[in-house]
């Protein structure tokens, strides 16, 4: 690598925290320190494995080193980094979170949590105290009316 070049490793991950395998289209957007657009590119999830690619980026030795990387997918939110400050010498690594525009809660089925979590299954499986259903719920009706719990 020259010394008029830096590396950007970009790591696109989903929401789960696994690599981004989902077969799609991203729009990838690189702009320098100077806030000109150096690089817009369609990427292909086909076309890398485990959700990486490395950019090669010119290397200024100022202000416009200080990158901002952004990426937007159809059905996700748009995830970005600013600053990726750049060095001839290092690769620098950026790590994305591709979040669903409509995500939602998956958990463990009770016994799966029962057979590998004990102990969260014997917490989830605690009740109140007689009468501590009362007081909770006469302190939430007071937090309701917008009078502050009194302790």
């Amino acid at each position: 690598m020259a010394s008029d070049e830096a590396q950007i490793h970009l790591s696109i991950y989903d929401g789960a925290r696994r690599p981004f395998t989902e077969r799609k289209n991203l729009l990838l957007r690189v702009r320098t320190g100077a806030t000109t657009e150096f690089l817009t590119r369609t990427l292909d999830t086909k076309s890398f494995e485990f959700g990486e690619v490395t950019l090669d980026v010119k290397f200024f030795d100022n202000f416009g080193d200080n990158y901002t990387v952004l990426l937007t997918a159809d059905d996700y939110r748009d995830a970005g980094f600013f600053p990726v400050k750049v060095s001839p010498n290092t690769p620098q690594e950026v790590s994305l979170m591709l979040v669903p525009k409509d995500p939602s809660f998956q958990f463990d089925s009770f016994d799966t949590i029962v057979a590998n979590q004990p102990n969260i299954a014997k917490f989830l499986s605690l009740t109140p105290q007689p009468g501590a259903r009362k007081t909770i719920t006469l302190r939430a009706s007071k937090i309701i009316r917008g009078k502050p719990p009194a302790y």
